[in-house]
């Protein structure tokens, strides 16, 4: 068996005077490392069980599980669960534990959550993500200690394997539930327990211990891989007003897979498949000068004189207003303009505009194709003006135009 005091001293360090949340099932696993927990000192125990209800025990485990925790004097929170044949099942109910879990700690002011995730969890995981592709930390499996909102969650049996747990369970005769449900083959990862890995597991006595190395080298290239990512945004990625913009020639020298990578990180929140990416990634080395691709309505990409640019196009419904005396006049988008004659001047948020009141009316409105703007007494096309001077398609998409009676631009105004 497994050297349990090894275990133990790593697990006191990590935890010695925190409040730790257990997840307890009441299977093997998570009784084992419920037991393994009650032998730590300093530690405020507490544990969290969800009852799924889709097994006929399931009540009677969570009826074990309270009278344990009150038997050795530990607090319990219970969640039940009920799902009308979702879908999917496994998903939905990890999102109800996590939600679960979540107002545990915050209530009890927990920094650790321990889950029983083991080495064979590990394995399954791992090629899970091979079969179905994941990015390239993603197949490192699962982390031993993981970030998670406040609080971070430790699962110290990592590197056991199940048969390391039914020999601890088997030595100090605990007591547990068996869900029949693993028995079945009707998931990838029940397929992959039952036919896969116990034939790795007869090509490789030493299985678990060459995938923990294979596990360690995947984790130490990712970290080297995002200093290089980090190194690109930190360097050249600037964030202005919720654009995220860059150098298509700075992006352009990155090799294939860290363009992917880069965008992956500074679009993370969009949640985009590697498909889309690549796709982004072939506008970018176009040759085309100028590309709009309208990803979302929260998403935009923009390449233009030689920057590509992601945004939100926020762009102003269409709009007129004539003004012909002085006065304050309020404008979409919380655009205020003044018009006084003893000043002589229009004032928006950000800047004013000399202008003879007697030639009002001016009128305010929205950019139409064909317009033309007067520039030192000289008529140009506004649509070369605002080219000429390289205006982002995200400023145009938020331009008013004020225009004199002759219906020419005479002023730009852009909500900031």
């Amino acid at each position: 068996m497994f050297n349990i005091d090894v275990l133990l001293n790593n697990m006191q360090e990590k935890l010695f005077n925190q409040t730790i949340v257990v997840c307890v099932s009441t299977g093997i696993d998570s009784m084992v490392l419920l037991d393994l927990t009650r032998k730590l000192k300093n530690v405020k125990i507490i544990v969290a069980h969800v009852n799924h209800h889709k097994r006929k025990q399931s009540d009677e485990e969570q009826q074990y599980i309270i009278e344990y925790c009150n038997k050795n004097n530990l607090k319990c929170y219970v969640k039940e669960l009920y799902f009308d044949n979702t879908k999917n099942f496994q998903e939905s109910a990890r999102n109800k534990r996590y939600e679960f879990f979540d107002e545990i700690m915050k209530a009890e002011d927990a920094k650790y959550l321990l889950t029983a995730h083991h080495a064979t969890d590990n394995l399954e995981t791992i090629l899970i993500r091979l079969i179905k592709s994941t990015s390239h930390k993603g197949y490192a499996g699962i982390e031993k200690i993981q970030k998670h909102n406040d609080y971070y969650i430790y699962r110290p049996l990592l590197n056991l394997s199940k048969q390391d747990i039914y020999e601890y369970q088997s030595t100090y005769n605990i007591k547990y539930y068996n869900d029949e449900s693993n028995n079945q083959d009707d998931y990838l990862r029940n397929r992959i327990r039952h036919n896969i890995i116990p034939e790795m597991e007869k090509e490789n006595p030493s299985l678990y211990k060459a995938i923990e190395i294979y596990q360690e080298h995947i984790l130490e290239t990712n970290k080297m891989l995002f200093e290089q990512i980090n190194s690109f945004i930190n360097s050249e990625v600037l964030v202005q007003n919720n654009i995220i913009s860059f150098k298509q020639k700075s992006f352009l020298l990155l090799s294939n897979y860290l363009q992917e990578q880069v965008l992956f990180e500074i679009l993370k929140k969009y949640n985009l498949s590697k498909t889309l990416i690549l796709e982004l990634i072939d506008q970018i080395k176009s040759s085309k000068n100028m590309i709009i691709n309208n990803i979302s309505s929260e998403l935009t990409m923009v390449k233009e004189y030689n920057y590509i640019k992601f945004g939100k196009i926020n762009e102003i419904d269409e709009f007129s207003y004539t003004i012909s005396k002085e006065g304050t006049y309020l404008l979409p988008n919380n655009i205020k303009i003044i018009v006084d004659k003893n000043i002589c001047y229009f004032e928006t948020e950000n800047d004013k505009l000399c202008y003879n009141i007697k030639d009002l009316p001016i009128t305010i409105r929205t950019r139409l194709n064909g317009d033309k703007i007067l520039i030192n007494n000289q008529v140009k096309n506004l649509s070369d003006y605002l080219t000429n001077n390289k205006v982002s398609h995200f400023v145009r998409s938020n331009l008013l135009v004020i225009t004199n009676n002759l219906n020419q631009v005479i002023y730009l105004i852009e909500k900031k």
